[in-house]
């Protein structure tokens, strides 16, 4: 237990910092090593990629982008790789931006896409195997119609949740 208003028990926060962060870079560097072996074309977007990009022969690297460039090579791409990388019980907004954009996700696994979609309405794997998700994303790629499909089911999704309560429940 870390009290924060005992400031001989601050230094715990940081500590927790460091290690998240540590976790964080580890899942989202072997999720891509993993995807660099299946030979797919990749963008890479961010800042601290540079001295690893030797290691990804199929990657585009793009660097930081705002979110009109995020946006449009969401729009040219089938498929958007995110990793949650610590959010097991939540999702990040790339996941429904992508979507939004008309790409299929592929994402790793959350409670909360268990929670909110129904089985195919969303491609998850596991970190811890990253190979079964080469695999599962090869395949998913194989899907011609995946896009269109998905981005459908994603859009019906996504209406019944912003969609505001008729007038009579309000």
């Amino acid at each position: 237990w870390v009290d924060p208003t005992r400031p001989e028990q601050r230094w715990k926060f940081k500590v927790a910092g460091y290690v998240q962060e540590a976790v964080r870079s580890t899942r989202r560097f072997e999720f891509l090593k993993a995807v660099a072996k299946t030979g797919m074309p990749i963008h890479i977007c961010g800042e601290g990629w540079q001295p690893h990009l030797y290691r990804f022969k199929n990657a585009t690297y793009e660097g930081s982008v705002d979110m009109a460039r995020m946006v449009e090579l969401m729009r040219a791409s089938r498929i958007v790789l995110n990793t949650n990388a610590n959010f097991g019980a939540g999702s990040h907004e790339r996941v429904f931006s992508a979507s939004l954009a008309g790409a299929a996700v592929f994402t790793d696994h959350s409670r909360y896409y268990d929670e909110a979609f129904a089985a195919g309405e969303i491609a998850t794997y596991r970190w811890t195997d990253l190979s079964g998700a080469a695999s599962d994303l090869t395949a998913l790629a194989a899907d011609c119609g995946v896009s269109a499909t998905t981005a459908r089911q994603w859009l019906s999704v996504l209406e019944a949740l912003v969609r505001p309560p008729p007038p009579s429940a309000r």
